[in-house]
């Protein structure tokens, strides 16, 4: 793409609009202040309001006269307005979709349409308000789309780019999904308004680097005793969301020898959406022992065993946070993900979540969202994927992660992140990435692996994007 990071040159105010066109469609001119639509109160008989036309049509009566109707907003409220042309004037042609007018009449109950309307006497063209930036400090907007960003943008380029211009904004990134297209057209923008363009990219990263095994003890898959754990908790965040239940059943040398089975009481009710997954209510718990110590018991019970668990990200981060939280100790064993292991062991799987793996494999489940049976079931599921292991020579834990070299990014869970370019090295590794990603390793989206971006990481500095980025 013909792109060159350079300083941006003299701004190219916008045009402004120019009218000679009498403003006063019906009546006369409205020197009264306007009032929002919303404040509108059913005493009132005669209002002014100002607002945009949302749609516009027009009747023609039996006298040969026309009847305007339109419906205006002013974005606190929408009210339907009437206007009767005289014989001198007649507004029914000139207003439109679009347009900002100011409306003086009087508040008439329809009985046809079974609403209260404005019966217009006055109606004049108004300009369209404008956004302003007041701020002392201007922001630089970093996560722009355009209409490049297929279903997901329907900004004109040129328009955000005259705005932020206007708005005294020294830079604009543009940011599309997977694509840029837009740059060309952002360099020769940045130069006519005088805005740095930041060029960048929202990308779909996915971990082909996603370990198996975290902090992986150097012994055999039965030198050590595995506590297989699954939990159910009030929501995702374990900042604010409680414990409900923690599940785990240890195995010694390929045989379960213990479980543990524990509701906690939490401080707050339980939200209807939780009872309903999991089956677990206000009334069951209400008699349960406090998280402080369920933790500590279970802290015990895990003692120096290998954590496991099915999307282990959130169990064990759920659980290090909370006994952090609640017993002023950190939580580190070594973490085994059942997860990563299915998408890298049955890469055929449609979906990788528990009961969906242990239909595949031929598990029965006694009762799904519950952590005591969950958390048996990810003990059968690994239980089958070590045998499928060992088969293939793998025999200790440090081993597992080797099988990520045959990881399909297909089977990832892709996350949003935000590329921007800091320099010419970083714009042509944006342009390997697009390239790459689209032509290897297309799947519904253009993926980029992260050891791809690893690759290509000079010149490049890289953000979460939103929600649906990595970090959240």
């Amino acid at each position: 793409f013909p792109v060159e990071l350079e300083a941006p040159g003299p701004v190219s105010p916008p045009p402004e609009a120019s009218s000679k066109t009498d403003p006063v469609l019906l009546g006369k001119q409205i020197t009264e202040t306007p009032v929002a639509i919303g404040e509108i109160g059913a005493e009132d008989e005669t209002v002014v309001i100002e607002g945009e036309v949302l749609k516009a049509e027009v009747r023609t009566l039996k006298s040969g006269r026309n009847l305007l109707l339109f419906d205006l907003t002013d974005y606190t409220d929408s009210i339907s307005v009437k206007a009767f042309a005289t014989n001198k004037q007649d507004p029914s042609d000139q207003v439109q979709k679009g347009m900002w007018l100011r409306v003086k009449g009087n508040l008439q109950y329809d009985e046809y349409a079974k609403e209260t309307v404005v019966m217009a006497r006055s109606i004049q063209k108004v300009p369209c308000p404008q956004l302003r930036d007041e701020a002392a400090e201007k922001r630089v907007e970093l996560h722009l789309h355009t209409k490049m960003s297929a279903m997901d943008s329907i900004v004109e380029l040129e328009k955000a780019v005259q705005a932020a211009a206007a708005w005294g904004h020294q830079a604009l990134a543009v940011t599309d999904h997977g694509v840029v297209h837009a740059f060309p057209e952002a360099a020769r923008l940045g130069r006519k308004y005088g805005i740095k363009m930041i060029y960048g990219m929202e990308g779909y990263l996915v971990n082909d680097e996603e370990l198996i095994v975290t902090t992986a003890p150097a012994c055999g898959f039965t030198e050590r005793p595995i506590v297989v754990v699954d939990i159910e908790t009030t929501g995702l965040n374990p900042r604010w969301c409680e414990l409900l239940e923690i599940g785990a059943v240890k195995i010694v040398a390929g045989e379960v020898t213990a479980t543990f089975e524990r509701l906690v009481r939490p401080q707050r009710s339980i939200p209807y959406k939780i009872q309903q997954l999991t089956g677990i209510t206000d009334e069951m718990v209400k008699d349960a022992a406090s998280p402080e110590e369920v933790l500590a018991d279970f802290v015990k019970f895990i003692g120096d065993g290998i954590f496991v668990a099915h999307n282990a990200q959130f169990d064990f981060g759920f659980l290090r946070e909370k006994i952090k939280q609640h017993l002023r100790v950190e939580f580190r064993p070594p973490v085994v993900d059942t997860l990563a292991l299915s998408r890298i062991l049955w890469p055929q799987l449609k979906s990788h979540r528990l009961d969906a793996v242990a239909k595949e494999l031929g598990i029965a489940q006694a009762q799904h969202h519950r952590a005591g049976d969950d958390a048996l079931t990810a003990w059968r599921i690994l239980e089958k994927g070590l045998t499928l292991c060992a088969e293939r020579a793998l025999t200790t834990w440090p081993e597992l992660n080797s099988l990520n070299q045959a990881l399909k990014t297909e089977s990832l869970h892709p996350y949003h992140i935000l590329i921007l370019v800091k320099d010419q090295t970083g714009l042509r590794n944006l342009y390997r990435l697009v390239s790459v990603s689209h032509l290897e390793h297309y799947h519904r989206h253009p993926r980029i692996p992260r050891s791809l971006l690893s690759k290509y990481r000079e010149g490049l500095l890289l953000g979460s994007a939103f929600e649906a980025g990595g970090l959240f």
